[in-house]
This record gives C-alpha cells, structure tokens and sequence, in this order.
C-alpha cells in the first residue's frame, strides 16, 4: 500500500498559441497540479513574452499578482490613493502616513487578537 502524497505534483510546460483575434502566435506557459485527494488536476496559463524557463516565468506573476493584492488591500484598508493635495511633497507625507496607519493597523491586529482570527 502507498502512501498519500501530500504535495501536489506540478508541472510546467511551454508552448505558442495563436487566437483567433490575435495578429502572431504568443507563448503561453501552462502550470498543472495534481493533487491527491481531487479527481481533475488544476490548471493555469499564463500569456507571457517573457524568455525565462517556465517555472520561472510562473514564479514572477506570482510575486507580481502578490504585490498587487498588497496594494490592493492598502488602497482598501487606509485610502492609501487619496492623494489630493496640490504639492508632491504633501501628497508624499500623506502617503508615508497612510502606509504608517496600514502597518500599525497590521501589528495591531497580530499581536492583539488570537492566531486563528488574526491569519
């Protein structure tokens, strides 16, 4: 009897494509996991002209779509965007106090509330 995986197995591959809308054929890196306990293996593609090995190539979006999800939540979370005052240098104080207000609110919750609410 063998034992459970309990990492998916992943793999990456590389090939062009070329929709219909589109004037050339582009690279399209695809991501596959499979996972153990799920019957359909989960699937990604990524259109990219990045030359990177795939795996790489994935790696970056992936730090790339973190980021955003980090802004994101800051323009969410303290209105991090409004930025209305006339001067640069006003619109950069109110940001560094924003960014100062985010990070406070984060340690905050970290060390005040239990594990399972607080991740």
């Amino acid at each position: 009897m063998r034992r459970p995986r309990l990492k998916p197995l992943v793999e990456y591959k590389s090939f062009l494509y070329r929709a219909a809308g589109w004037q050339s054929a582009q690279r399209v890196v695809a991501k596959v996991e499979h996972h153990a306990d799920e019957l359909f293996p989960r699937v990604g593609f990524i259109v990219t002209n990045l030359t990177l090995p795939s795996r790489a190539v994935v790696r970056f979006y992936n730090k790339r779509g973190t980021a955003e999800q980090w802004i994101q939540e800051g323009k969410q979370a303290v209105k991090m965007t409004r930025l209305s005052c006339h001067r640069f240098r006003s619109n950069e104080i109110r940001l560094a106090l924003s960014l100062i207000a985010y990070h406070l609110g984060n340690l905050w919750r970290r060390l005040v509330l239990p594990t399972k609410i607080a991740n």
